[in-house]
């Protein structure tokens, strides 16, 4: 029979397990899937560990004014994400892509991210306009493919030569870490 999104969500969320558990290892755990298998090598022994890829990306919206004297840079935009959990697979006859809501976001894993040489990470708060914590988006298609986006405000520290000021060129690549 029919089903509606709301249904269908309450159904995947209901059976979503291992929580804490990145998405190749827990269906590896669960017996959903045998791919993603990748190869660590610890004190001579090989183990077979799945992997999460995940895809990043940041959109910049503004930037920050450059604090000369404390070596930072910064920028308000959007940090997103990619990755596939199979644990969030459906019938594709039932629905293309679900949009879930914030309290139905939270009951499934992110990845934790860290990036390299950044000082300050926030999230949204009302200085960037948003008041309820919401400027959040987390969609997940039938395949399991999960895409994420989050207002994000970053300030990252770089060792600056300012010597040809006005004149001169910073470059920095902030790197994320997984």
């Amino acid at each position: 029979g029919f089903v509606t999104n709301d249904e269908l969500k309450a159904q995947l969320l209901s059976e979503y397990r291992l929580l804490t558990t990145h998405p190749a290892a827990a269906a590896a755990q669960l017996g959903l899937d045998d791919n993603g298998q990748t190869v660590n090598q610890t004190c001579g022994a090989t183990i077979r560990q799945a992997a999460t890829q995940v895809s990043l990306q940041i959109y910049i919206e503004r930037y920050h004014l450059v604090v000369e004297n404390a070596e930072t840079f910064g920028f308000d935009g959007y940090l997103r994400a990619w990755w596939t959990d199979p644990r969030l697979r459906f019938d594709p006859a039932c629905s293309d892509n679900l949009m879930l809501a914030r309290n139905e976001a939270l009951q499934i894993w992110r990845p934790d991210l860290y990036f390299e040489q950044a000082t300050v990470l926030e999230l949204p708060h009302s200085t960037m306009g948003v008041q309820d914590g919401k400027a959040e988006m987390l969609r997940v298609s039938s395949s399991g493919e999960v895409f994420w986006s989050r207002q994000a405000r970053f300030t990252f520290s770089c060792k600056m030569t300012l010597e040809k000021l006005p004149f001169d060129t910073q470059r920095h690549a902030p790197r994320p870490w997984p």
